[in-house]
């Protein structure tokens, strides 16, 4: 988990993950961001619980993820469940909130906008 306090978290969720789809570009932005602002940025990327542990560590092999990946818990996972069904799956996952280390909500990203991908990338790389 996040061990060192950090200016800036981002949190992201993903149902899940492939290399060749949104869900891998939005990782690979990830990595690179991380990669030059990891003193300033603590990154978690949480999975849906169908996820095994030698998935997680296939997928941080091959995406070279260098920040902390969970499988969600139970109780995450029940919760992340019922919003899936008063919404839809495709509306729950690929999502990154940036927090500050107040706990603010400074930008979302989410598949249904178009540009919030470049825009949370943009404000990321100016941390």
């Amino acid at each position: 988990m996040i061990k060192e306090k950090k200016d800036y978290y981002a949190i992201g969720m993903f149902r899940n993950i492939c290399q060749g789809c949104g869900s891998g570009s939005i990782i690979r932005v990830l990595n690179d961001v991380y990669r030059d602002k990891k003193e300033k940025l603590g990154l978690i990327c949480f999975l849906d619980d169908s996820f095994s542990d030698a998935d997680v560590r296939s997928l941080r092999s091959q995406l070279e993820i260098d920040y902390c990946v969970a499988v969600a818990n139970e109780l995450l996972s029940s919760k992340w469940e019922a919003l899936v069904r008063e919404y839809t799956a495709s509306e729950l996952t690929d999502i990154v909130f940036l927090i500050d280390l107040n706990g603010r909500l400074l930008r979302t990203m989410d598949p249904s906008c178009s540009d919030c991908a470049w825009s949370l990338y943009s404000y990321l790389r100016e941390l």
